[in-house]
């Protein structure tokens, strides 16, 4: 089962109420820890905004990150070198 420690959410404790953030927090560690488990069998492409779903992936220390950001309306990878093809003028 995956560790989770007890954390204080102050942007959405009055939204949710500290039984729902608890749930929440639960939640993305549980699916966390289910995809680890299910990579040990298949490769898995997971795409996430969520900063908690990807620590929890990171503690694992088997993943392969690619980190993605937008410049002047163009998606890069930033750690990664552009592919070596070109696409063709229309």
């Amino acid at each position: 089962m995956p560790n989770v420690r007890n954390e204080r959410v102050r942007a959405n404790s009055s939204r949710y109420g500290w039984v729902g953030l608890t749930y929440l927090l639960l939640s993305v560690a549980l699916l966390a820890w289910l995809l680890v488990r299910a990579s040990a069998r298949t490769q898995i492409i997971l795409v996430s905004h969520s900063e908690r779903l990807i620590q929890g992936l990171r503690r694992d220390g088997r993943i392969e990150e690619i980190r993605l950001a937008k410049q002047l309306g163009e998606t890069r990878a930033e750690d990664a070198d552009p592919p070596l093809w070109v696409w063709p003028k229309r």
